[in-house]
């Protein structure tokens, strides 16, 4: 169990995980009519790809006993964040969760989809819901937990009977 405290402070992220770039509300509180140069210079990372989404952590690459239990951790206990605005493209947080897997998008307990915009989904629904049919598309489900701060969606991938990979490795290494 020491392991798995230790597993636990080289990965999880204290504060949450961009998958693609913020929307332009995020830098402006909400009120995207300004001009903000460091939105235009993470945009331009995120497009030049200075900036991506996570990877998995180094630490799953040492061996399968360590993959097993570490991803468990990593995608259980990290939030992740995807803004879905115009001004950004969801397409970043799409792949990356189309890449990552079935499996591994199945173990996902934080995901949520941002804008700081309280009233970007009443202005802007469309952009909530091209988000929500990729997410579908994939085995997934979007639930509102708008606020009166910000458009907020929790996103959970449900487990439907299908054969995980990693079922056999706990029973393999005395984990479960």
């Amino acid at each position: 169990m020491a392991c798995l405290a230790i597993y636990e402070l080289a990965i999880i992220e204290d504060e949450p995980v961009f998958l693609n770039c913020s929307c332009d509300s995020f830098y402006y509180g909400g009120d995207a009519d300004h001009n903000d140069p460091q939105y235009d210079a993470d945009r331009d990372d995120w497009e030049q790809g200075k900036k991506h989404a996570p990877v998995q952590p180094a630490l799953t690459r040492t061996c399968r006993v360590i993959r097993f239990d570490a991803l468990r951790i990593f995608y259980q206990e990290t939030t992740f964040c995807a803004h879905y605005c115009s001004g950004t493209s969801f397409d970043t947080a799409f792949d990356w969760l189309t890449v990552i897997g079935e499996t591994n998008r199945q173990m996902l307990r934080g995901l949520e989809l941002f804008d700081d915009n309280p009233l970007h989904d009443e202005r802007a629904s469309r952009h909530l819901k091209i988000a929500s049919r990729k997410i579908t598309d994939i085995g997934g489900r979007v639930e509102n937990a708008s606020t009166k701060t910000a458009c907020q969606h929790r996103v959970c991938f449900p487990k439907e009977g299908g054969s995980n990979i990693y079922e056999g490795l706990g029973e393999l290494f005395g984990h479960l």
